[in-house]
C-alpha cells in the first residue's frame, strides 16, 4: 500500500512490543508533535490563572480540532473524533491532578508550582499572541496542506 505524504516509518522491536516511529519529511511539520504542544498549552491556560489568555485558548481549540480531522482522515490505524476528544480530556484530568488542581478550579499559580511546566506553556502562549489570527491561521493551514501520516518527529 503506497502511503501519502512523505513520512518516514520505523518499526521497532523490543521485548515481544512493535512500536512504530514516525518521522514527517515533508517539510510541513509533525502534526502529531504540533498537537500535542498546543494541548499542552491548553491544559495550562485553562488550569492556571497566572497563564489564563482566552484569546490564545480560542486560537489553539480550533487549531486542535483542524488537527483532530487531519489525524482521522489520513491515520492507518482506526481513530475518530470521539477517540481523540477523549484522550484530550483523560490527558486534563491528569494534567491538573498532576498540578494540584480540583474539580474545575485553577491553581492561582503554575508558575510558583511547577515552574518550568509553566514556562514552557506559557512561552509557546506568548508566541501564539504575538502572530496575528491571518499568520496564525495561515501557520496551521500550511501544517495541514498536504495530506499525509500523522507524525511525531521531528519535534522540538
Amino acid at each position: 500500500m503506497l502511503l501519502p505524504g512523505e513520512v518516514l516509518l520505523e518499526e521497532r522491536r523490543k521485548d515481544g512490543k512493535i512500536s512504530v516511529m514516525t518521522t514527517d519529511q515533508s517539510e510541513h511539520g509533525a502534526v502529531l508533535c504540533a498537537r500535542k504542544l498546543y494541548l499542552y498549552t491548553k491544559m495550562a491556560l485553562e488550569s492556571c490563572e497566572d497563564l489564563e489568555n482566552r484569546s490564545v485558548s480560542d486560537r489553539l481549540s480550533g487549531a486542535i480540532k483542524q488537527m483532530n480531522e487531519f489525524i482521522v482522515a489520513n491515520s492507518i490505524e482506526r481513530v475518530s473524533l470521539e477517540n481523540l476528544a477523549q484522550n484530550e480530556r483523560l490527558k486534563l484530568i491528569e494534567y491538573r491532578k498532576e498540578m494540584g488542581v480540583s474539580g474545575s478550579g485553577k491553581i492561582e499559580s503554575c508558575k510558583t508550582v511547577a515552574p518550568g511546566r509553566a514556562d514552557f506553556g506559557a512561552q509557546i502562549a506568548t508566541s501564539i499572541e504575538k502572530q496575528s489570527d491571518e499568520e496564525f491561521a495561515e501557520m496551521i493551514d500550511r501544517l495541514l496542506s498536504v495530506p499525509r501520516l500523522p507524525a511525531m518527529n521531528p519535534c522540538l
